[in-house]
């Protein structure tokens, strides 16, 4: 997510679907206590994830 790739392109580097890769990602959300891709990404830079 943070190298700017779609759902599409990390599904595809991963060997699963697009879709599956969403509801992954929506988990993170709701995790983090956020709403976007780009909120997820600060909170993960912030906190030293990546």
């Amino acid at each position: 997510m943070a190298c700017g790739y779609v759902s599409a392109e990390i599904g595809a580097k991963l060997g699963i679907t697009g879709q599956t890769v969403n509801v992954h990602i929506k988990s993170i959300y709701k995790k983090l206590h956020v709403h976007s891709r780009a909120q997820a990404v600060n909170f993960a830079v912030h906190t030293g994830l990546i």
